[in-house]
């Protein structure tokens, strides 16, 4: 039986490298994907000590044209995908060292667009351009790593382009889902929490391990029935 194959973006580091440290110790082979190629292939060799399965892939929610050719690196080595880890996202307006995210009253408008960009409509893209391998498989997942700070449930205050990007993420979530309703997708998106991350800071709640937790079960869990959903600590939240 061949192995679940994984793609996980943004993942030279952080919530990324872990999740695909723990995919590969659930036996998975994993395509670990960044945009910078050269931190890329280095983290990629950390997790290639134990002899595991692992790729590394270029993707840059920047360059599409780099959705292309990890879409044709996918088709010629697997022709499928079982698992897409929509992980890689910005966040230009939240300071972690000071914990002050710019005020809606007074934003940087060029970063709120690239922020939209970047964290919701390039993924999209992405997701719409590895489809057709995800739809070869016959247990394919697609998880987005999304925010409380996109919640309406809780929404406060500041950093208004990511809590947009966020919120339109799990837009991309619901209505992904919905239309893929009678395929073997299924499309959730997941809040890790406040993790210890270059973008997150050192004040964080979360070590990046238990972070990524939610992430995995939705990855790993038998015969994932749940779709359209937003999880956090393994549980349903509001939208």
């Amino acid at each position: 039986m061949n192995k679940k194959l994984a793609l996980v973006t943004g993942a030279n580091r952080g919530i990324g490298f872990e999740v695909c440290k723990q995919l590969l110790q659930n036996g998975m082979h994993v395509i670990l994907t960044s945009r910078n190629e050269e931190k890329g292939k280095i983290a990629a060799e950390k997790l290639n000590d134990d002899g595991k399965q692992i790729e590394f892939y270029k993707i840059d929610l920047e360059n599409p044209a780099t959705f292309k050719m990890a879409k044709e690196e996918l088709e010629n080595a697997h022709d499928r995908l079982d698992i897409l880890v929509n992980n890689a996202g910005i966040d230009l307006e939240f300071s972690p060292d000071e914990l002050v995210g710019a005020s809606a009253l007074n934003p940087d408008y060029d970063d709120v667009l690239q922020t939209i960009t970047i964290n919701t409509v390039r993924t999209m893209q992405l997701t719409n351009t590895l489809m057709p391998l995800l739809s070869k498989s016959e247990d394919a997942r697609i998880i987005n790593v999304s925010s409380s700070m996109g919640q309406f449930k809780s929404m406060g205050t500041g950093s208004i382009g990511y809590r947009i990007s966020k919120a339109g993420l799990n837009v991309v979530t619901s209505v992904f889902s919905k239309e893929l309703e009678h395929t073997k997708i299924k499309f959730n998106s997941v809040c890790p929490g406040w993790v210890k991350t270059d973008m997150g800071g050192k004040h964080a709640e979360l070590n990046v391990e238990d972070g990524v937790k939610t992430i995995i079960w939705l990855a790993t869990k038998p015969a994932l029935k749940e779709s359209g959903r937003f999880f956090r600590d393994m549980q349903e939240i509001e939208w």
